[in-house]
């Protein structure tokens, strides 16, 4: 929805430098949030969702070897996984000010794409976070779940 309302300001000539625009739609989670996924360079890519006022995001470099508990394409190793307020942090683009950050404790799950490289698309990510003694705004645990996420060019 955040997103829609930024095209549409954008559009009109009223956009922040604060609310990045999208290069490509998000995808609509089941669960009814936005997934994005973001190359941050040649062997950095963050998926992320935007679940109202609240993000997540798993990042990955390549190479490495360190799967940090996930399945993950051949050459590409977990770096991060956090939460964050507000929701637009997790778009690399976003400029303003992070209010709250915390990390995950531990993951689980898959994440695909074809290839080895930086993917146009993530293919699938099931990813389940834990967030152990977790502050208030933070869940104790997320699911991270969605299919066909175009990545998007810093």
């Amino acid at each position: 929805m955040r997103l829609i309302a930024a095209l549409a300001l954008s559009a009109i000539g009223c956009d922040s430098a604060a609310t990045p625009a999208s290069d490509a739609p998000a995808v609509d989670g089941s669960d009814g949030a936005t997934y994005a996924a973001f190359a941050l360079g040649p062997d950095h890519v963050r998926i992320a969702k935007n679940a109202g006022g609240t993000c997540f995001s798993v990042q990955l470099l390549s190479p490495g070897s360190n799967s940090g508990g996930l399945t993950l394409p051949t050459g590409w190793a977990f770096e991060s996984a956090e939460a964050m307020q507000p929701g637009l942090a997790c778009d690399p683009r976003y400029l303003g000010p992070i209010t709250n950050s915390f990390s995950a404790t531990s993951q689980s799950g898959t994440i695909t794409w074809q290839g080895s490289g930086v993917p146009q698309a993530v293919q699938s990510v099931q990813v389940t976070l834990v967030f152990a003694s977790n502050p208030p705004w933070c869940p104790p645990s997320e699911l991270v779940s969605a299919s066909s996420v175009a990545v998007q060019a810093r």
